[in-house]
């Protein structure tokens, strides 16, 4: 466990690494849609309750590993997942779960029999398996998650051959607005996160049957600056528990061809510059956060004359986790679990229409 140093002001040098090259062109765009009049007043009310917060908390179950069985924590961490918002399930239960196994594997069968192109063969057989994950829920109106399966094997394969898993995914609702859980209609569930790893022709499957099941809406979720700058902030917290090794920044800049930058901090210094500005208690502060970017990105531009705030920071990692502006995450360690889950659930709360 690394000890907290002496407060002292904002270390002068960092030991950081820059990486620059030319890589592929990198792109984005907002798109702004009207709404009719009769929902701009829903839309109001969800955004009114679900303002981004001034602090997080990070006493909380720190380590979801404390939390949940081994075997189902272990089917979370070192994985790519892909990350989704899914508006209300209507009539969702968690006592169907097995009538649910069932009738995804027969929609998938369905599917294939309708000649809609498989990735993983044509003469497989498929088998869902839906679970229930218990202790990712942390406040009361949370649903608990949901975890599914898919396992493959060939048709004509010999007796006892082991099915592989070609695709998972989960639903899970962390620290949700308990007011605007309590708003909904009756007989809604809500899971604001979904997480897919495996083909994305299974995905579209899936995600068509969770629609005509459920009457719900899915749109990618895609990870903002902001975001990304609490999650180096939490990532960075855990040195104080963890001992990772480093803090890389990934940026890509509007240069002609684009510009990517990697920057890498020493752990030990980016844990100096974190404790220089975080005070001791248990909450960071969007303050706290800003300040640890500004610093860091100062710094950078002092020694390589390049401003990082003219480009899109793109991708976060440690030896705890990576996550990605384009909605791609994986988790090394159950470490901060939980405050990253409540901060992807407001994200994709916030990006749903209404």
């Amino acid at each position: 466990m690394a000890k907290r140093p002496k407060r002292r002001d904002v270390p002068g040098d960092l030991h950081s690494t820059p990486n620059i090259s030319n890589p592929n062109g990198y792109a984005s765009g907002n798109l702004e849609t009207g709404l009719p009049s009769s929902r701009k007043y829903a839309s109001f009310r969800r955004f009114s309750l679900h303002k981004p917060p001034s602090s997080r908390e990070i006493n909380k179950a720190n380590n979801l590993s404390q939390k949940i069985e081994p075997e189902q924590i272990s089917l979370l961490i070192g994985k790519d997942w892909h990350l989704h918002y899914v508006t209300p399930l209507y009539k969702f239960s968690h006592s169907a779960i097995r009538s649910y196994s069932r009738q995804l594997s027969a929609f998938i069968a369905a599917e294939k029999q309708k000649g809609v192109p498989f990735d993983m063969g044509s003469d497989n057989i498929f088998r869902v398996n839906f679970s229930i994950i218990l202790g990712i829920a942390e406040k009361e109106g949370d649903s608990e998650a949901v975890f599914i399966q898919i396992y493959t094997k060939q048709f004509f394969a010999i007796q006892g051959t082991t099915e592989n898993v070609i695709w998972s995914g989960w639903l899970a609702c962390v620290n949700c607005n308990t007011e605007y859980i309590s708003s909904l209609p009756p007989r809604f569930t809500y899971f604001p996160l979904f997480c897919s790893n495996g083909p994305e022709t299974m995905t579209a499957i899936v995600r068509t049957w969770f629609q005509k099941t459920f009457d719900c809406n899915f749109g990618n979720l895609s990870i903002n600056y902001s975001n990304l700058s609490w999650l180096a902030a939490i990532w960075t917290d855990c040195k104080q528990t963890v001992d990772f090794k480093y803090l890389k920044l990934s940026w890509t800049l509007p240069l002609r061809p684009p510009l990517d930058v990697t920057y890498t901090i020493n752990s030990e210094d980016g844990w100096e510059l974190w404790n220089s500005i975080h005070k001791e208690n248990d909450q960071i502060t969007l303050e706290e956060m800003g300040q640890f970017m500004y610093v860091l990105e100062s710094h950078f531009f002092r020694h390589f004359k390049v401003h990082l705030t003219f480009g899109e920071l793109i991708e976060v990692s440690t030896s705890l986790g990576v996550v990605q502006k384009n909605g791609r995450i994986k988790f090394l360690s159950g470490e901060r679990m939980t405050a990253i889950l409540t901060l992807l659930t407001e994200n994709a709360v916030l990006m749903m229409p209404v």
